[in-house]
């Protein structure tokens, strides 16, 4: 692809916006985002929209909020970046696979959602990440900076 009359650093940036997803502006704080998740798409809902999606790189804003998903998530090299406060939990005991997360500075992310043996989680940036799933965690974890609190349920 030959694009003229822009810097290489321009081009970089134009190219890589085709990589990520529109930000998620979650406002309707009083019910939980639904996320289902197939092979190669995904869907996350609240009560009055639906979010399709093809990419793996997701950024949520919006304070405070629920995020519960019922199949078994294949992040790739994906992420999630977390801006406030979070809970994502599972409905039904699906693990995660997989991309990281980011917690931005101020944030805590209240993680209630299993790794599987062989594959980590990484979280990266300064906010607080609180591993809080139920029964055996098998996944890894690799982390940068900030806080990580392990208060996994038995």
């Amino acid at each position: 692809m030959e694009i003229t009359g822009l810097s290489p650093a321009e081009i970089f940036i134009s190219e890589t916006k085709n990589d990520f997803e529109p930000v998620v502006r979650h406002t309707d704080t009083s019910a939980p985002l639904v996320w289902k998740y197939s092979s190669n798409t995904g869907e996350i809902k609240t009560i009055k929209t639906i979010i399709k999606y093809t990419q793996e790189k997701i950024s949520i804003l919006q304070e405070k909020w629920t995020c519960r998903y019922s199949e078994l998530r294949k992040s790739g090299a994906g992420y999630l970046q977390f801006t406030d406060s979070y809970t994502v939990s599972t409905t039904n005991g699906s693990s995660w696979i997989g991309g990281g997360i980011i917690v931005e500075d101020g944030a805590t992310v209240n993680w209630g959602v299993n790794g599987v043996e062989g594959d980590n989680l990484h979280k990266v940036g300064s906010g607080t990440l609180v591993i809080n799933g139920i029964g055996e965690n098998k996944g890894g974890l690799k982390v940068g900076d900030g806080l990580v609190i392990l208060a996994q349920k038995r």
